[in-house]
């Protein structure tokens, strides 16, 4: 699955686009070529310019320093900068600062920000007399230390941002300042942040009852995971036990291949029936076991479509319409007499030799039956008929009395939506595979159509609203198509044309098979902001509630749709969707309300910030300086830093995520990328994970400086390997290692602070 990097403020021109000269900037420049009538080529950040000069040039060849006086002028007129301070000689550089006095009003420039000033020339950055007094003013007056604020400005070049006070102060806060952590937790020390359980069981007998639970509740599927979980765990337990959970597995698995044929309720129900028996025999605890039976209307519609079935193909057709008789009995009492009425005019045509006639009265009494079973059926189970979801009582009675009728509404609607467009992506998604399929090897259509295929279901994933109710199975299900298309691209490309039709024909099948369920667990999650929005509350409030927010739908969702709906709610795409929703639609609609929109409107009205203004304000440029070092980069390579808050026992944490990847039309190479992340805990310390994928092959490096970390993890490795072999990737390895770095020190090193994980040019740097 390749991401879209939707963090981004703007675009960054790419590399090769034409170097855009602008009145008062200065460039360091290398003299390529001089001409007739002071016209000189010149190198300029790696491009070759044409350029008119006030005066003949300084120097023949070599390097200098120019000033653009008029960039519209053909070519375009500059002066050698190091003339305007009256330096005549060709040695004149840079470094001996008579630029950069001339830029500083001719004062003195101190060493640092001379030293800022060389850093910046030296990557051809530009320095006008503007931009050159803003980083003068961060270097002397901005917080931190020396080498943070050139790592900051070095970052800030490298993305092409403009050197504003404003991106200055935000990338540096991103990047050295306060966690947004921390700040949260300063707003409201009081608020309590809501608990989600997640589904831990230490005890073989609470094993057993959850999956007793999810065997009754029609989940047999989350049943058969938690017991192979367990196993893992602990491997002694019974053989029984093991035998019946592969026995039931197989069995699913079979019903799920002949899903709508008769065959499959049975196999499911005795799937269902051989695993609550053996759990019945190992549980210690009494759970009261109910076989799983089938719906009674299921029974009947199957027995009616039996008997058309029969009318069609049983030669005696006397012996069908006793057998039709015997069935009647079981229908509901309001359709008894029409079944007998039906059978005796059947009789009497066959008596007379009217066999044709006596079949079409038969079938077209069973078929109006048939249609009136399935009619009641949708009337007791609406959620099987039309796909709708059903709040249950518990969810039901949680919503407010005065909203209730409000929140059914929306929830309604926006299901029906979701079932709709679920509905034309499958037959879209399959239409197109169906096509890929015929044409591999045969029509270079083939390839482009597949990308297209792969790019609509990274989208979906990412983007459509009925990913957001769906449960996570269908979910893993989507990215494990994504994959193994992009794996089918590659083939394809290869001229390995049988194995790629074979992997879009079995991608096809289970696409095909997928049906929009929406989790009663995302649900709930739904309601529970529904009804907070219904309920004002003080800003400071609005905005923790709105984090507590983002970090269940995160914890509830743990999965690729739910982190980018939680950096989402967080607001690190706020611009990007104003802008595309004010492109596509005219107006500034944007995304639902997240923490920087609430953190914005703080901002506007000081006195509902109150004593928190100073709070707001760096949050905001946190949040800002991350966005910032998202940028697309016009480099090539694709960096982004995030500096997530997350809430881990009660307690807000930060989690620190860097990226690094090859850059491709504004999309990250999930295949070959690397990521780090650097978790704040109070228990094991700084924790950090290192994770590089070549060609889908994962090698992760887990780095701790505590004792006996690798003991306390080992465990959770194959756990973690499975969970990422279902998404597509091949485990390499999962290595554990310190994550500083012991060196001699000298007296003066000593003195030094820990130097924390960093982004750099060149990547991120956790090494000390």
């Amino acid at each position: 699955m390749q991401v879209t990097n939707d963090v981004k403020v703007s675009s960054i021109a790419p590399s090769d686009s034409p170097l855009a000269l602008k009145e008062g900037d200065i460039y360091h420049a290398a003299v390529k070529e001089r001409l007739p009538n002071n016209e000189a080529v010149l190198k300029v950040r790696n491009q070759e310019i044409k350029v008119k000069f006030e005066q003949p040039p300084i120097s023949n060849q070599g390097k200098t320093t120019i000033e653009v006086v008029d960039p519209k002028q053909t070519p375009p007129l500059v002066r050698s900068a190091a003339s305007q301070s009256n330096v005549q000689s060709s040695t004149v550089k840079p470094s001996d600062g008579a630029v950069l006095t001339a830029l500083n009003d001719g004062k003195k420039v101190t060493d640092d920000v001379k030293a800022a000033a060389e850093m910046l020339q030296k990557k051809g950055i530009p320095l006008s007399k503007q931009t050159f007094q803003d980083i003068k003013n961060f270097i002397e007056h901005g917080e931190g230390t020396l080498s943070e604020k050139l790592e900051t400005l070095s970052l800030i070049a490298k993305k092409g941002i403009d050197f504003t006070p404003l991106q200055m102060k935000s990338v540096h806060e991103a990047l050295f300042g306060d966690s947004f952590a921390n700040h949260l937790k300063d707003i409201d020390s009081g608020f309590v942040f809501s608990e989600v359980k997640g589904q831990v069981y230490q005890k073989p007998g609470d094993v057993y009852s959850a999956a007793m639970e999810g065997i009754k509740s029609g989940d047999l599927e989350k049943a058969i995971f938690l017991l192979k979980e367990a196993m893992k765990e602990d491997p002694s337990q019974s053989a029984l036990l093991k035998k019946s959970v592969v026995q039931s597995e197989q069995l699913l698995r079979l019903a799920e291949s002949k899903a709508g044929s008769p065959d499959a309720e049975k196999l499911l129900k005795l799937a269902n029936n051989l695993l609550l028996s053996t759990l019945k025999q190992q549980s210690s605890t009494e759970v009261a076991v109910t076989p799983i039976e089938a719906p009674q209307e299921n029974v009947l519609l199957n027995k009616v479509n039996d008997m058309i079935k029969a009318i069609k193909k049983e030669p005696d057709l006397a012996r069908v319409i006793q057998e039709i008789e015997n069935m009647s009995p079981q229908l509901p009492s309001d359709l008894v007499s029409s079944i007998q009425q039906s059978g005796e005019k059947a009789k009497k045509l066959l008596d007379i030799g009217k066999e044709m006639a006596a079949r079409q009265e038969l079938m077209s009494t069973l078929t109006s039956v048939a249609a009136e079973v399935n009619k009641k059926q949708a009337d007791r189970h609406p959620q099987k008929a039309d796909d709708s979801y059903q709040l249950n009582d518990e969810l039901f009675a949680s919503i407010p009395f005065e909203s209730k009728d409000f929140i059914v509404k929306t929830i309604s609607m926006k299901l029906s939506q979701a079932a709709i467009d679920f509905k034309s992506f499958k037959q879209d998604i399959t239409k197109n595979l169906q096509t890929i399929e015929q044409g591999i090897g045969k029509t270079p259509a083939a390839k482009p159509l597949l990308e297209a295929t792969i790019k609509q279901l990274d989208q979906t994933i990412l983007r459509s609203d009925f990913m957001l109710y769906t449960d996570m199975k269908t979910e893993k299900k989507l990215l494990t198509a994504s994959s193994q298309l992009s794996q089918a691209k590659q083939l394809l490309a290869q001229g390995e044309y049988p194995e790629a039709r074979k992997i879009v024909a079995d991608i096809k099948k289970m696409v095909d098979k997928i049906m929009f369920k929406p989790s009663d667990t995302r649900m709930q999650h739904f309601v529970s902001k529904e009804v907070a929005q219904l309920q004002p509350s003080s800003p400071g409030k609005q905005l923790l509630e709105a984090f507590d927010q983002a970090q269940i739908g995160l914890k509830q969702q743990p999965s690729a749709r739910g982190v980018f709906e939680y950096m989402r709610q967080l607001g690190l795409t706020h611009e990007a969707e104003h802008a595309q929703a004010l492109a596509q639609n005219g107006k500034s609609s944007g995304p639902e309300s997240n923490l920087k929109n609430i953190l914005l409107q703080l901002q506007n009205d000081p006195d509902s910030a109150g004593q928190h203004s100073g709070k707001v304000d760096a949050m905001l440029q946190n949040m800002t300086g991350q966005q910032l070092l998202s940028k697309n980069d016009a480099s090539g390579l694709q960096s982004m830093m995030f500096n997530l808050p997350l809430v881990l026992k009660d307690q807000v944490e930060n989690v620190k995520v860097y990226i690094n990847s090859n850059g491709h039309s504004q999309k990250i190479d999930w295949e070959n990328c690397s990521l780090f992340f650097l978790l704040e805990t109070k228990k094991l310390g700084d924790l950090g994970i290192s994770l590089k994928t070549n060609n889908r092959n994962l090698s992760i490096d887990i780095k701790n400086d505590s004792q006996g970390f690798k003991e306390k993890m080992e465990p959770l490795t194959d756990i973690a390997k499975e969970r990422l072999e279902e998404i597509g990737y091949g485990i390499g390895g999962i290595h554990f290692s310190s994550l500083h770095v012991e060196k001699k020190q000298t007296p003066a090193d000593e003195k030094q602070s820990i130097k924390q994980p960093i982004i750099t040019e060149k990547g991120y740097d956790f090494s000390i």
